[in-house]
């Protein structure tokens, strides 16, 4: 009983939430938010592990959503904190809107740096979560092909996997592995 009156007080506040939004008139735009993220932690018999990166985007008039990504446990013998939360704003759709990427950590010690996607929804006027998401690691956008691009390294193997939006969807168009020496050599 107290899970159903839980979700219909989430129900009828965030319902409140948004009749002050459209019933004041005012839509969001994209460029009208401010973000930033805050990472939490657990700890876990007195080692603390990163545990989730909230995203706080506010608009104009201080309204506040939030978005929620899982971190990656990090191991500070080779990473900082300071790429568990960092806000990348890229085409990431390819339709003319910055959309965002959060970090969640490294995957390991050679970096592989995960992100979690969410892209501007035009006609709700928020951002939305990719759902289905592949692991994306140091994501880059080739925008000559609207591929992204993802690169995987472990020891001298470099896994470059490229993605294409197929009917709102990330679908793998290709795969490679290389060795890290040819990327390096001049």
């Amino acid at each position: 009983m107290k899970k159903v009156l839980v979700s219909v007080v989430f129900a009828c506040s965030a319902l409140g939430m948004l009749g002050a939004r459209v019933g004041d008139g005012y839509v969001p735009q994209r460029s009208d938010y401010k973000i930033r993220t805050e990472v939490t932690t657990i700890d876990d018999d007195g080692t603390i592990i990163y545990d989730k990166v909230i995203t706080y985007l506010t608009d104009a008039r201080n309204h506040t959503d939030t978005l929620q990504s899982e971190a990656l446990p990090l191991d500070t013998a080779y990473w900082s904190r300071q790429s568990i939360g960092e806000i990348l704003e890229m085409d990431f759709n390819f339709d003319g809107v910055p959309d965002l990427q959060i970090g969640t950590g490294p995957m390991n010690s050679f970096g592989n740096f995960t992100y979690d996607v969410f892209l501007w929804d035009e006609q709700t006027h928020r951002f939305v979560h990719v759902e289905d998401q592949p692991p994306l690691f140091d994501p880059y956008l080739d925008d000559s092909q609207k591929q992204i691009v993802s690169t995987f390294r472990l020891d001298n193997d470099v896994e470059i996997i490229r993605y294409q939006w197929k009917d709102g969807k990330l679908v793998e168009v290709s795969k490679e592995t290389i060795d890290y020496s040819e990327l390096t050599e001049d």
